[in-house]
């Protein structure tokens, strides 16, 4: 059915789909995904997954967000203190948060290595965010994949932890996406509204 509805999109792909046996096989998924180290590795990285121990139906979300910024760091740690990240919407970027975990020395080096050829004087983000601690400002050319809590009201990312960067996707592909009432997009028929 969701074949039926779906109309193609550059920002969304139908999955192929197992018959049979799908909570084993989701079960696989996840501990496979939490034990991954090189998230670089997968292509398809699930956007929602239950993280063991919560209660049941809070999950761990992850995004591709887009480098737009990063802070100064602070006291011990070296090259930069968060990646100041966005989503487009039409071809706007905003800004939805400050990513400062997950990150090792080697990667800290490797991102502020990669960040440097890019840096500019103006804010990519239509609402430039306000901080005090905001650094360098950069050319929108490099997405990270993050995971987080949820979203907050105002659009923004509540705990992002920095993944991994994704050189398998271009900015612009980075938008937001939005969850949306079934019943309000298909109708009783089955098909799209």
């Amino acid at each position: 059915m969701l074949e039926d509805i779906l109309k193609p999109a550059s920002f969304i792909k139908l999955s192929e789909h197992i018959v049979g046996n799908g909570e084993a096989f989701l079960q696989t998924d996840r501990e496979v995904s939490f034990g991954r180290h090189d998230r670089q590795a997968c292509r398809q990285p699930i956007r929602a997954e239950t993280k063991p121990g919560l209660a049941e139906g809070q999950t761990i979300q992850r995004s591709e967000v887009v480098i737009g910024g990063y802070t100064e760091p602070r006291g011990s740690r070296e090259y930069f203190g968060a990646l100041v990240v966005g989503l487009y919407r039409g071809h706007d970027l905003h800004y939805v948060a400050h990513v400062g975990g997950g990150f090792n020395q080697r990667s800290l080096a490797e991102i502020y290595k990669l960040m440097q050829p890019l840096k500019t004087k103006a804010s990519p983000f239509v609402d430039v965010p306000k901080t005090k601690r905001t650094g360098p400002w950069l050319k929108p050319k490099l997405v990270a994949e993050v995971k987080f809590s949820e979203w907050t009201a105002d659009y923004r990312l509540r705990h992002p932890v920095f993944i991994g960067l994704r050189e398998d996707k271009k900015p612009e592909d980075c938008k937001f996406e939005f969850e949306r009432d079934t019943d309000k997009v298909v109708r009783k028929d089955g098909r799209k509204r």
